[in-house]
């Protein structure tokens, strides 16, 4: 008798390995090229921005060689260092804190409370992360939060990818239908030369429909895995997750030792989010805040600092693959900027869209600006970059400049979750989310996502949006 062995995809890095050799060989194959650039001042910060028809082939290909495909990982991780050791600094900090049993504590006291409304947690934080990140945050703030929410909605009868959605799904869906956020409407809007914060009653309708399909996908999802958890995602996984037995809650309480913990946490998190609003804190000020707050409740602890140093290398050593894969994934942007073809992609892809119909036009921007999100996965970066092409196709074309604007911001914020040159690979890492099981997961609200957000487009074009 024949044993039918199943199809197991490959590990993680494997992958990203693969994508790594295919990008290489295609600086063989696509001629190298490049934009010109010019400085320019947005929002007091100095930028490099493209200069539409400014494209010129190379008089050679720049083709990847062996050695330098093979350094690129390296380069990558030097590239990446400030979220490598962003992630590296705030998951210790917040594996300090759990290990103190006060979140243990609270979880389980806060599912005693709800009891059987323990669901009310999906949407409320689901829309809390989508509001932070239309507003002002980026998303990578909330990387820390992963592993606690998959806590939550273990003890909540779901399971971890559960959890995982309601901060990754949420914040990432926020950005992409951003209403006020500076990284990608301020920046899109002072190249496309349109008041900053215009259009922000229809951005406001775009971002609730975005939440409620989300919000929606992730119940459906947590309600089928608690009816039949043989029918979750990860039910065979063992990931990075923190101790606590939801079958046995009981055992978790809260001492006197962890309101100062909660009291700490509160305090920090609120000079945190001040210092964001009015300060425009940036990655170091919160891995301060953090590594603050972790140490804080170590000692409040009574832990001494023997205990306080072993545990968080414990912490350091459980996100080393989810911190170093940030660099991995960022070497197959090394190979593209090696070959000097991602300017030459993006001028292709330009040329495509004018040749479509004017209707089609509009939604073409948004299928471009999704696919250069692989090549550009930085939001700045991508408004620097594509921007000023599609606003002067946009002119060209009488299409309206906030629908370019519209199409760039949906196109760099769905997407970020979809390819692995992106934060995908770093936020599957934290927990050890095999990719394929997130796609899996994920492919199919970024289809439902993707096709609101090209009749969103089509309904903006026809209405002149302005």
């Amino acid at each position: 008798m024949k044993i039918k062995k199943s199809l197991q995809m490959p590990h993680q890095y494997v992958i990203l390995a693969v994508i790594t050799i295919i990008m290489a060989l295609l600086t063989y194959i696509i001629p190298a090229g490049n934009f010109e650039r010019k400085k320019v001042t947005i929002d007091g910060v100095a930028r490099s921005i493209v200069v539409p028809g400014t494209f010129q082939e190379a008089e050679e290909n720049t083709p990847v060689t062996f050695l330098e495909m093979m350094t690129a990982p390296y380069t990558g991780m030097i590239q990446a260092a400030a979220i490598v050791f962003f992630t590296f600094m705030i998951y210790p900090s917040f594996y300090l804190i759990l290990k103190t049993g006060a979140l243990n504590g609270f979880i389980a006291t806060l599912i005693r409370i709800l009891g059987n409304k323990g669901w009310v947690v999906i949407p409320v934080f689901t829309i809390l992360f989508g509001i932070s990140t239309s507003t002002v945050l980026s998303g990578a703030e909330f990387y820390g939060f992963i592993p606690i929410f998959a806590v939550l909605t273990i003890a909540l009868g779901y399971d971890a990818l559960v959890g995982f959605a309601i901060v990754v799904l949420g914040s990432y869906t926020g950005f992409a239908a951003a209403t006020t956020n500076p990284f990608n409407i301020v920046i899109a809007q002072s190249i496309a030369d349109l008041p900053i914060y215009s259009g922000l009653s229809a951005r406001l309708i775009i971002f609730a429909i975005h939440m409620a399909i989300i919000v929606v996908a992730i119940m459906l999802y947590a309600a089928k895995v608690k009816k039949n958890p043989s029918l979750s995602l990860v039910k065979d996984l063992d990931l990075k997750l923190f101790d606590l037995n939801k079958d046995n809650l009981d055992e978790y309480k809260i001492i006197k030792r962890h309101w100062f913990v909660f009291a700490l946490v509160f305090t920090s998190i609120s000079i945190l989010i001040y210092g964001i609003f009015t300060h425009h804190w940036g990655m170091s000020h919160i891995v301060g805040i953090f590594f603050t707050m972790g140490i804080g409740s170590a000692i409040i602890m009574g832990w001494n600092l023997d205990k306080i140093a072993t545990e968080f290398i414990i912490g350091m050593q459980n996100i080393v693959f989810g911190a170093m894969i940030a660099g991995v994934s960022r070497g197959i942007l090394v190979v593209l900027e090696a070959g000097n073809i991602t300017d030459t992609i993006m001028n292709s892809m330009s040329q495509v869209l004018s040749s479509l119909p004017h209707w089609l036009t509009a939604v073409g921007m948004l299928v471009t600006q999704t696919l250069i999100n692989f090549f550009i996965p930085s939001g700045s970066g991508q408004a620097m970059t594509t921007m000023p092409i599609m606003i002067g196709l946009a002119d060209i074309l009488n299409i309206s400049r906030q629908v370019a604007v519209t199409a760039f911001q949906f196109g760099d914020g769905l997407s970020n979750l979809l390819w692995p040159t992106a934060a995908t690979a770093i936020v599957c890492g934290i927990i050890g989310l095999p990719l394929q099981r997130w796609w899996k997961f994920y492919i199919p609200i970024f289809i439902t996502l993707f096709t609101a957000e090209a009749i969103i487009i089509i309904v903006l074009s026809l209405i002149n949006f302005s």
